[in-house]
This record gives C-alpha cells, sequence and structure tokens, in this order.
C-alpha cells in the first residue's frame, strides 16, 4: 500500500474517533505508555495473601448462588475485627475500615444482617448506597465506577484506614 493510500486512511480513522468522543460528550483521548525497561518493579502488598492485594480493585466474580456474596462478607469481617483469615492465614489482629459497594444487595435487608451474624465490627462498614451530582439532593443514581471513581477516592480518603 503507497505512504499516501495510508495515510488517507490513517487520516479517516482519527476523524471517526473523534467525531465518537465528540457524539459521546469525552474529549479526544491519547494514551499513556512506558517502556518496561524505565519501570520500577515492586513488590505486591496483600491484605489477605494471595487473594486480596492492598490498594488494588478486587472482584468476585461468578454465576448466582455460587456464595461470592458470603466470600465478601466473610472477608469484611475478618479485615474489621483483624480476625484470621479463613484459610489460616494470620490476620491483622487490629481491626479496619471497608467501604461496601454493591450492585445486587441492599444493605439493610442483606448486607448489614448477615454482617452482623458474622460479627463484624459494623461501625467500621461504609456502604455506598448511590451517586448523585454535587449539591443536587433530589437526583441519585447507581454507582458508576468510570463516572464516580474520584469520588469513591474522596469518600476513601474521608472513612480514612480503608483497607477493603
Amino acid at each position: 500500500m503507497s505512504g499516501k493510500k495510508l495515510s488517507e486512511k490513517e487520516e479517516a480513522r482519527k476523524a471517526v474517533s473523534s467525531q465518537q468522543s465528540q457524539r459521546a460528550g469525552m474529549p479526544e483521548r491519547e494514551l499513556v505508555s512506558r517502556v518496561g525497561s524505565e519501570i520500577e518493579q515492586k513488590p505486591i502488598e496483600w491484605l489477605w495473601p494471595g487473594r486480596y492485594p492492598c490498594g488494588k480493585l478486587t472482584m468476585l466474580a461468578g454465576d448466582p448462588g455460587l456464595g461470592k456474596s458470603q466470600v465478601a462478607l466473610d472477608a469484611v469481617r475478618c479485615v474489621t475485627t483483624g480476625a484470621d483469615w479463613p484459610d489460616g492465614e494470620k490476620g491483622s489482629g487490629v481491626g479496619a475500615n471497608v467501604i461496601i459497594v454493591s450492585a445486587e444487595d441492599d444493605a439493610d435487608d442483606t448486607m448489614m444482617p448477615r454482617l452482623d451474624f458474622t460479627a463484624a465490627e459494623l461501625s467500621r462498614v461504609t456502604v455506598v448506597e448511590a451517586s448523585r451530582p454535587i449539591g443536587d439532593n433530589e437526583r441519585r443514581g447507581p454507582v458508576n465506577l468510570i463516572a464516580d471513581i474520584e469520588a469513591l477516592r474522596k469518600k476513601i480518603d474521608e472513612i480514612g484506614g480503608v483497607k477493603l
């Protein structure tokens, strides 16, 4: 293929991409990258060794009824009380705070009763129930991790000592 045709195709692709971003209400984006040899390697700090890394998003996924909620809520118990992990790994011995964002279970009739049953320290649990525009107490909607990530970071900083 000639350089001219490639250039025309590239220009057309850029124009379409820019139009799609504008229609979506998003500014045009660019990639940020680093060369592997310039990246300082660091060990992972674990909350629950081999399972929950500190400071990283952890998701439990699977078919309904497999116990994802029970696993998550038991992890909340371990973190809020400092208890040992279910596999025998030593816990911290000191309770820490937890923030929960759930798209499935309600806090009042499902999560809190289950956490209370596990003997989690409920005063260390914050449940994010919805998001809304700043200053607008009327409009509420589901949490959107893309749109609400900065608000979530602010809430974590506000709570302090959040480990899970």
